[in-house]
C-alpha cells in the first residue's frame, strides 16, 4: 500500500512489478452478495470486485483473501461458507481464504473441507490459549 492505494488494480500491479510472491485483498460481500474489494465497508465509492482483482492476479502472484465482516458469530459463519464456495467454483490456483473471525474459517472449512485457509491474529495475543482452542 506505500506504492499505490491499497485494494486495487494498481497496487497488484505495483506489487507484480515488485516481484512479489503474493498480495493480500481484503473482501466485503455487499448486499446484493457481490464480493468488493476494499479495506473498510464499502461505501458508494468504485470498489474492484473480488472477480476483476482475481483475472488480474491469476497466474501471476498468488492472492491472500481476507474475509471482512462486522462481527464474529453466525454473520461471519455464513460470510465464510459464501466466500468459500466461491472460491472454490472459480478453482483460481494460489489462492486462499483468511480472516481475523475464527467462526468464518469454521464455516469455510464445513462448506469446503478442502479450502486453503489461515487464521489472521493481532498480537498480543494469548498464543496458548489459540492452541488450546484449535479444532484439531
Amino acid at each position: 500500500m506505500g506504492h499505490a492505494p491499497e485494494n486495487t488494480i494498481a497496487s497488484f500491479q505495483r506489487a507484480i512489478e515488485l516481484e512479489c510472491d503474493e498480495v493480500e485483498t481484503d473482501v466485503w460481500i455487499s448486499p446484493d452478495g457481490r464480493l468488493l474489494v476494499s479495506h473498510d465497508r464499502p461505501g458508494r465509492h468504485t470498489v474492484p470486485t473480488l472477480d476483476e482483482v482475481l483475472d488480474f492476479c491469476r497466474g501471476r502472484v498468488a492472492v491472500n483473501v481476507e474475509l471482512k465482516c462486522e462481527a464474529a458469530g453466525p454473520g461471519a459463519r455464513q460470510a465464510g461458507v459464501f466466500v468459500a464456495r466461491y472460491l472454490a467454483r472459480r478453482g483460481d490456483p494460489d489462492v486462499y481464504l483468511s480472516s481475523f473471525w475464527l467462526s468464518a474459517l469454521e464455516g469455510a472449512r464445513e462448506a469446503v473441507p478442502t479450502a486453503p485457509l489461515a487464521y489472521v491474529i493481532a498480537l498480543p495475543t494469548e498464543r496458548d490459549s489459540l492452541l488450546d482452542a484449535a479444532p484439531e
